[in-house]
């Protein structure tokens, strides 16, 4: 029986220690089969995984198609998300989702349709 009561709370530790260490973070939502049509409406930027080949489920992924960092531009990003070129995550001006709070502080982190808050996962 203390067996048990001392793997039950070395699993909460864990449980609760992964919790902390990850933050609220907009990640790109796995639906259904490639194989069955499904319509996936994807953020500005951003296309159906399964159109352009590079993945398996309906998930948006980006397009990287703006204009390249060397061009002075301000682009318009959902809620959660920030310009690429800004933050050092591409070479062109894209909106990409940016890091939050820690998941353990009861935030709402709100994502746009296609994507999920990491925390709920």
């Amino acid at each position: 029986m203390k067996t048990f009561i001392l793997l039950f709370i070395l699993s909460l530790l864990t449980a609760t220690h992964a919790l902390a260490k990850r933050n609220h973070f907009c990640r790109a939502q796995e639906f259904t089969s490639c194989r069955f049509e499904y319509a996936l409406i994807c953020p500005n930027g951003y296309i159906d995984g399964c159109l352009t080949g590079e993945t398996t489920k309906h998930q948006c992924v980006l397009k990287a198609e703006g204009p390249a960092c060397e061009f002075e531009i301000a682009i318009l990003c959902p809620e959660n998300f920030r310009d690429g070129c800004e933050i050092g995550a591409t070479d062109t001006h894209e909106c990409v989702p940016v890091p939050g709070p820690s998941c353990s502080r009861n935030t709402k982190w709100n994502c746009p349709s296609g994507f999920i808050d990491a925390c709920k996962l």
